[in-house]
């Protein structure tokens, strides 16, 4: 079975589309919305500074080949993040680790997953969460039945945009990537997939300029809607 991409890859078909979890399905930022009362005038820039680091240190690991599971670096960057903004609350840290597992999803995804679900499409996750953190946040959202697939970097401990993750991703649902379409709202993510072989969707929610690498996007969207 295969689908259409009909906005921007007419017949091109795809036996199955790969999102990213975090910032392309789930709103990270939502975590820190949720105590924005408490926070204050700083939980833009705890949040921002949260998510940099988080990416930053995986990254990191990944150059060093020291291997430290996603949840952690999470804390870790959360850690950061707190101590750069002058907040001290164990509670609140606890809180908003809590809260990573139950991001908010962005408006448009359930229509979307479910546009796609109707047209015989294969449907994964392919992230750097671990496998617990993505059960968790499936399972407190309402994708649990979209999803066929969710894949994590835990089973091969190297993190984005390492092609091993792609490759993992053409194995795990044995389909060849060519016939793979993978959709993140993460540039430098998309210009990994890309550079892998996939063709890669970014969502770029927030009119971003684009990274000036050498692997482009193949196509620009504002909003997973419009990739259906």
């Amino acid at each position: 079975m295969s689908c259409s991409h009909e906005n921007s890859s007419k017949g091109i078909s795809y036996q199955s589309y790969v999102f990213d979890a975090y910032g392309t399905l789930f709103d990270f930022h939502s975590a820190v919305e949720e105590h924005k009362i408490i926070i204050g005038d700083k939980s833009e820039e705890l949040s921002k500074l949260w998510r940099e680091k988080q990416i930053q240190y995986t990254w990191l690991h990944s150059m060093m080949g020291s291997y430290s599971d996603f949840w952690t670096i999470t804390k870790e960057a959360l850690n950061y993040a707190m101590e750069s903004v002058n907040i001290n609350n164990s509670i609140l840290h606890s809180q908003l680790m809590n809260l990573y597992l139950k991001l908010k999803t962005f408006n448009e995804v359930n229509k979307t997953l479910n546009s796609l679900k109707n047209k015989d499409c294969k449907i994964a996750i392919l992230s750097n969460g671990t496998h617990q953190m993505l059960n968790e946040v499936i399972k407190n959202s309402s994708l649990g039945d979209l999803i066929d697939l969710s894949m994590s970097i835990d089973d091969i401990e190297i993190y984005k945009p390492n092609p091993l993750v792609y490759q993992m991703a053409t194995d795990k649902l044995k389909i060849n990537k060519s016939n793979i379409c993978f959709v993140s709202a993460n540039n430098w993510d998309v210009a990994g997939a890309k550079s892998f072989g996939f063709h890669s969707v970014w969502v770029n929610r927030n009119s971003l300029i684009s990274e000036k690498l050498p692997y482009q996007p193949d196509s620009i969207i504002n909003s997973l809607d419009d990739l259906t």
